[in-house]
Formats: structure tokens, sequence, C-alpha cells
């Protein structure tokens, strides 16, 4: 989404990127299965919510069951690593019990709650998690061809898509509803209801100076001054 357009951004030591097997989540981590968003066994809340998705990041992840997971990602300005190898013999079931690679390639946006200020981490492996990262990045590059530093503000919804059966099915929705600038979103920020800030689509966020200033030039004034009254000449 930017030059680091897969990385979050390095501002301390708590967000060193350099190494590339360290967990990505920042946050809580949620997902989207069956038409809703869940955080772990519980429900993630997105009614009536608005989320910055300030960055994103994608590389290979493997979820073992009473395991931690095991991560190789893709580094700011590097190309995507090769899948790490594991022998076919050893690869588990995925639910429709057929054999498949236990590392999947697995893209995480992040998120900053625009009234409480949380930090959360979305994560899909699916074709249908992919969709809605494509779309929400394609239209993010149109509106950083005029703002350079915008970033989305969206709600997170649902939306149907076909399957190869013939029917729909539910997968996530980025809708956006505004931008914000990348400077809007610091850590002074955070806790700031966006209901008091501006959207980008809303209301400029560099205003114009006045004509006068831009012209270093004082414009005339078109009210008529005030008229003159004579006064009454005494007769004696």
């Amino acid at each position: 989404m930017n030059t680091n357009a897969n990385a979050l951004t390095v501002v301390d030591g708590f967000d060193d990127a350099g190494d590339n097997t360290a967990s990505p989540v920042r946050g809580r981590l949620f997902n989207f299965k069956e038409g809703s968003f869940n955080a772990g066994s519980e429900l993630f809340t997105t009614y009536g919510e608005e989320f910055t998705a300030y960055d994103t990041a994608i590389g290979w992840q493997k979820l073992t069951k009473g395991a931690p997971p095991e991560y190789l990602m893709r580094l700011p300005g590097q190309p995507l690593p090769p899948q790490p190898h594991v022998d076919a013999k050893d690869w588990p079931k995925n639910f429709n019990g057929v054999h498949e690679h236990p590392f999947r390639l697995t893209r995480f946006m992040y998120f900053i709650n625009n009234k409480t200020g949380e930090v959360s981490t979305f994560s899909s492996s699916t074709v249908g998690g992919k969709i809605a990262f494509d779309q929400l990045a394609q239209q993010v590059r149109i509106a950083r061809s005029a703002q350079p530093d915008a970033v989305p503000v969206v709600a997170l919804e649902s939306a149907l898509m076909p399957t190869q059966y013939g029917s729909k099915k539910p997968r996530p929705h980025f809708r956006i509803i505004g931008y914000r600038l990348r400077s809007q979103i610091g850590s002074q920020n955070l806790l700031t209801d966006i209901g008091g800030q501006k959207l980008l689509t809303d209301e400029p966020s560099i205003k114009s100076p006045p004509i006068a200033e831009e012209m270093n030039d004082e414009l005339p004034s078109f009210e008529e001054p005030p008229k003159k009254v004579a006064k009454a000449r005494r007769v004696s």
C-alpha cells in the first residue's frame, strides 16, 4: 500500500522488522469465517465501528495444533521468500481430508479502531480474503495518485462471491468510508474519535491561503464608504 507496502513501519525496537520469522500479529488477531469476523471463539465487534487500515503484510504461515504458529514473512523492499520445504509425506490433511502444504500464503492487515485506538490484525489465507485485500489496495493506489499520504478508513463487512460449484458464499469486504492522512494516525491521535477529525472526503486537510496572502497583495473592498451628512448652515 506504500513503499513499505507489506510490513509495519519501524518506529522503535518494538516494531523491528528485521526478523522475518517473528510474529506479524499486532494487538488482537481476528479473521473471517462463515460470514462473520471472529477473534478466536468470540465475535469481533464490527457493527457501527470504523477502522483505519494503516498497513499490510504478507508471508507464509504454518498453524499446527498444540504448537505456536511459524512464519516466514516478506521484508520491506524484498521479494516474497519461497515457500518453506516440507516433505509431502509430512503434509497434514485439511478439512476436506486432502493433504496440503502446512505453510500457507497469508495476508495481514493492521487496523486502528477510530473510537478506542485499539490496534488489531486481520489475517486471511483464503481466496475471498485475497479478493478483499486486492480490491482495497486498488482503491488506495488510485486515492494516492492525488494524495500520496492517504490511508483508508473502512467498515468491516461481508460480500457474496461465486464458488466453483455454482453457488455463492460470503467473503470479507472492506468498504471505504473515507481517507485520513498518515500524519493523523500518530501515537498522539490513537485515542481520538474520528468524529472530531474530518475525513479527506469531507474536507481538504490542507486549506488554500487567502488570495490576498497568496498574491502578497490586498484586495480592494467592495463595500460602499459611509456617506457624509452635510451639516446645515445656521442662518442669522
